[in-house]
């Protein structure tokens, strides 16, 4: 395999700007961790609201189909691991 077919374009978001936390980042910072996990386990099959940077990943992302190749990834950042994890993880399994 040469360089050229080895390159991939790697994005990194952050999951607030993916997805709309407004009312799970309100929750963490008035109630804590506790509270926050017990929320995000409460409403783990919920789908979460998507924010700015949704449709520019879903489009970036789409271009893996038009190359017919994966050369595009993204990486997902939450501000904090712990529930959060499970339901970004069905999120974003919902979108490719």
């Amino acid at each position: 395999m040469n360089q050229t077919e080895q390159q991939v374009l790697v994005v990194g978001v952050s999951s607030s700007a993916l997805f709309d936390l407004h009312k799970e980042q309100r929750i963490f910072k008035r109630k804590g961790q506790h509270a926050y996990d017990a929320y995000q386990d409460k409403y783990v099959d919920e789908p979460l609201k998507p924010s700015r940077a949704f449709k520019f990943v879903t489009a970036l992302l789409s271009l893996n189909k038009y190359l017919k190749k994966n050369k595009i990834e993204v990486v997902v950042f939450p501000r904090t691991v712990s529930s959060l994890l499970r339901a970004l993880t069905r999120a974003l399994g919902n979108t490719t």
